[in-house]
């Protein structure tokens, strides 16, 4: 009896134990895994330590048995700043050291960049935030904040699912509607109110109809934005597609950018830079070279970058390259370099890295150098862009000006994560654009911050 009891209490830890995903601790290294394997990445953006939804994701869906038996179908990396212990597993996420999960982050702003940065906070990455890859580095999708256990284990069904059909083919996730069910009553009225003159309805019918997951509310909202004259719901339906990452919509959208009107152009370039795909990058740069409308032009250069990624082709970096040494407009110039934090793929990389050092010690305007400066600090070599950045150190006569060269210092050599709030002087002229100012907070400051 008594051997009986101790092999008994022997086996109760093991029991007991939490299911651990299987992180991957490197970032490139999972891609190179994914390719043996034949399966997605997916990536746990996870940063917000004391966070509801963050804490709720880290702690209990990803120890959940059920998502755990699932992530098997892919390879697992996590993504997170805050140390959690110096040395051995990670307490909050296991398996991977703190060190690993940070090096992850890292290694995801260099190569996707502004993919994956919040409007709302000017530079950090939003979390909770799950994307998913094939193999190749392409976006299959992404989905920002909180996601219950069912929607989280959908989506990743999903992203199986556009493994097999390829990118640009939405499947349906188990315990979504059949892709033949008809809209219902209260949905064909939400559809009616997504045409009205109230806005704030009229957004919130649009968001309704989106969240249903449904296949025919996702059409009847495309059919919707290609047959309305109005160009405000136009604006509204645009805005609702990208952000709820409907990839059918991608060539409507597309199709935006040569409208009439400069304030939806600017609506359709925000949208494909939400939905981030490389499809995208011609048509927002045959828009880039002939936009008047400065704000529209600005627009386009950001997404083309978050259109890019480790995926886009040297040509498109010069085109940007281009815009960076020629715009009329230093806006514009700064968010040509901006869009080139992502622009890391082997041909890319170099072009890119040498021109802007070049650019950086060339111009006056302090605007556009802190957005070179900005990229510089991800995509840069220490050899070669440290000394451009001390020479820009000997060059600034102001304390904001200097502690940005010097985050850009750090992070270039590893050191520390992001710009956060010491970005935002780089994007206060969002509060003056229509696509973009409804993601800046209502407190938030404008130029350094003053």
């Amino acid at each position: 009896m008594r051997i009986a009891i101790v092999l008994l209490l022997a086996a109760l830890p093991a029991a007991a134990a939490d299911p651990q995903v299987e992180w991957v601790p490197d970032f490139d290294k999972a891609f190179e895994l994914a390719k043996e394997r034949k399966c997605p990445v997916m990536v746990c953006i996870n940063s917000n330590d004391g966070e509801k939804a963050s804490e709720a994701t880290a702690k209990e869906i990803y120890r959940d048995p059920e998502f755990v038996e699932l992530s098997k179908s892919f390879v697992m990396v996590v993504l997170s700043v805050p140390a959690h212990r110096e040395s051995g597993p990670c307490p909050r996420f296991g398996i991977v050291t703190c060190a690993e999960h940070l090096h992850c982050w890292q290694a995801l702003a260099a190569k996707y960049g502004d993919r994956f940065v919040s409007a709302e906070a000017r530079g950090e990455m939003i979390s909770p935030q799950h994307a998913w890859f094939a193999s190749d580095g392409t976006l299959l999708a992404r989905k920002e904040y909180w996601m219950d256990k069912r929607e989280l284990l959908a989506r990743m069904r999903r992203a199986l699912e556009e493994k097999e059909k390829g990118p640009g083919e939405e499947g349906t996730p188990e315990g979504s509607p059949p892709a033949g069910t008809p809209l219902s009553d209260a949905e064909r009225n939400d559809l009616a109110r997504a045409e009205g003159k109230d806005r704030e309805a009229r957004r919130m019918a649009m968001g309704n109809l989106l969240a249903t997951e449904k296949p025919a509310a996702r059409a009847a909202m495309i059919e919707l934005l290609r047959r309305t004259n109005d160009a405000e719901v136009k604006c509204d339906a645009i805005r609702c597609l990208g952000r709820a990452q409907v990839l059918d919509a991608r060539v409507p959208i597309e199709e935006h950018l040569e409208h009439k009107d400069a304030v939806v152009r600017s609506f359709a370039a925000v949208a494909l830079e939400y939905l981030a795909q490389k499809e995208s990058i011609e048509p927002l740069l045959k828009r880039v070279k002939k936009e008047s409308d400065p704000v529209a032009r600005k627009n386009a250069c950001r997404a083309a970058g978050a259109c890019g990624g480790p995926v886009a082709h040297e040509d498109a970096a010069a085109a940007l390259l281009k815009t960076l040494n020629g715009d009329k407009q230093n806006m514009v110039r700064k968010h040509a370099a901006l869009s080139l934090r992502s622009y890391t793929g082997e041909k890319a990389a170099p072009l890119v890295r040498t021109k802007l050092e070049q650019a950086a010690l060339k111009t006056k305007d302090r605007a556009v150098r802190g957005g070179i400066v900005f990229t510089l600090a991800y995509v840069g070599d220490p050899k070669t862009t440290e000394p451009v950045f001390r020479k820009i150190l000997e060059d600034q006569h102001d304390d904001n000006g200097k502690n940005f060269v010097r985050t850009a210092m750090r992070i270039l050599r590893g050191e520390s994560g992001d710009f956060g709030r010491g970005a935002w002087f780089l994007f206060w002229e969002d509060r003056d654009d229509p696509a973009r100012r409804d993601d800046i907070p209502q407190d938030a400051g404008r130029g350094d911050g003053r």
